[in-house]
């Protein structure tokens, strides 16, 4: 296997972990209630945009990629 075979598995990995990861801190921000403090709302909102933003920059260092794809990406 080449060195370029290599980081693109690794790179389809890390897309696919911070999809979960998005898709994870959606499903619980959706789930709290009413009783969950602001605060730990707030933090898991920071948590998704961090894994959001990740994505975007992993998507911004393959080349060919276009910024309409990118945005897809992470919604």
């Amino acid at each position: 296997m080449s060195a370029d075979d290599h980081n693109g598995q690794n790179e389809r990995y890390v897309e696919a972990m911070l999809r979960a990861e998005i898709s994870f801190w959606r499903e619980m921000i959706e789930s709290c209630d009413r009783t969950e403090s602001i605060e730990s709302v707030e933090r898991m909102k920071h948590a998704r945009a961090l894994a959001e933003f990740r994505l975007a920059q992993l998507s911004t260092s393959r080349p060919g990629r276009t910024s309409s794809r990118r945005n897809n990406l992470i919604h």
